[in-house]
């Protein structure tokens, strides 16, 4: 509710505390809304950086989040990486 109210930073801080916490419940729910803030405002290459940086492209098949899974194959998608989109849609 705090990234709909239009606190895009604070949000953004909140979840990167979250998943620093590394608690295995919600991680992988934490690192989705926080691709999310990038996401909905089409910052792909900035969700990509994100995406990155957490090694969610290391072994994406690993992901148990299927929304998680959908929007990183969206992100390369719409960066025009066909073939790394299409093994995450899979």
């Amino acid at each position: 509710s705090v990234f709909r109210g239009g606190y895009k930073d604070l949000s953004r801080d909140m979840f990167k505390f979250i998943i620093k916490k590394n608690n295995k419940e919600i991680h992988e729910d934490a690192l989705f809304f926080y691709l999310w803030t990038h996401l909905y405002h089409n910052e792909f290459k900035e969700a990509q950086k994100l995406a990155n940086q957490n090694g969610l492209l290391k072994n994406p098949k690993q992901l148990m989040d299927a929304r998680l899974k959908f929007w990183l194959a969206y992100i390369h998608e719409e960066l025009n990486q066909t073939t790394e989109a299409v093994s995450l849609y899979e």
